[in-house]
């Protein structure tokens, strides 16, 4: 019978290495690897948090600015009373001349506010703009032809709130202005600027798929375009919400877990490379 041959004394040493050594430096390494993912995904949520939280409070400002911009050309009184002034002696060049340089003065600084538009519901005159930039002409022409019309039919039952609507992938802020008694006879109306207005929610969605939700019937996505959410009802556990002068803005976040921003990049290669470098510096 043939005889075992018996097992070299390197071929201990290999196994006492490896099961005394190597084994157990694997397994702190693969431990150390999952506690830091672990901690990875905390870090994350956290910064997730904080940026929409903060998102939801500046769109809150923003849109809260705009929409006490839209209240004070009805508190100062100024239109009403060139308006009035008109019905007395039918000067449309006055009036004309005092809403355009009212409107100019008081929105075309306004870096939320793209262009400014004041209709009158029952005399042939107006529409009256003002507006940022070379953007006049070519708004005024849009704001005639496409979206006065259909606006003026919404918002004639509004009273004196504010509506939110969207035309063109654009956002139009709309309020009526009522006469002593408490009539309507214009309806003030902003172009907004979603570049700025919406800017915080980029900050989301530079690490995260978000997007905003307003009132629950305009979707502002990653596509970087306003359009109707058709009622959409919020789908997310994830949500961020904040009620401003009547208006919901919510902030849905998608997918909290696929983060990919600078920051997450960074942290994974930094610590990955901590890995490493403790794994050689063992061996």
């Amino acid at each position: 019978m043939k005889e075992k041959k018996p097992i070299s004394l390197r071929t201990h040493l290999l196994s006492l290495v490896l099961l005394c050594w190597v084994l157990p430096i694997l397994s702190v390494t693969l431990l150390a690897g999952y506690l830091l993912g672990r901690s990875y995904e905390q870090a994350s949520r956290q910064e997730l948090d904080s940026r929409a939280q903060n998102a939801v409070e500046q769109l809150a400002i923003r849109m809260d600015a705009v929409f006490d911009a839209s209240k004070s050309v009805s508190y100062d009184g100024v239109v009403r009373n060139s308006y009035r002034l008109y019905q007395l002696d039918g000067d449309s060049a006055a009036l004309y001349r005092t809403i355009t340089d009212y409107l100019n003065t008081n929105f075309t600084r306004d870096e939320r506010v793209l262009a400014v538009f004041l209709s009158f519901w029952n005399d042939d005159i107006g529409p009256y703009a003002a507006s940022r930039g070379d953007l006049g002409y070519s708004a005024q022409r849009v704001y005639r032809e496409e979206v006065e019309a259909d606006l003026l039919d919404k918002v004639k039952d509004l009273d004196t709130g504010i509506l939110l609507l969207e035309y063109g992938g654009e956002l139009y802020v709309a309020r009526n202005l009522v006469d002593s008694h408490f009539r309507p006879y214009a309806s003030v109306v902003l172009l907004c600027d979603d570049s700025v207005l919406f800017q915080s929610v980029d900050a989301v969605q530079q690490i995260s798929s978000a997007r905003l939700i307003l009132d629950g019937k305009l979707l502002y996505g990653e596509d970087g375009l306003l359009q109707p959410a058709e009622n959409r009802e919020v789908s997310s556990d994830h949500v961020y919400e904040k009620e401003v002068s009547g208006h919901t803005v919510c902030i849905e976040v998608l997918s909290p877990l696929s983060i990919s921003g600078e920051i997450s990049r960074r942290f994974r290669q930094q610590h990955c490379l901590c890995c490493c470098w403790s794994f050689r510096c063992w061996l």
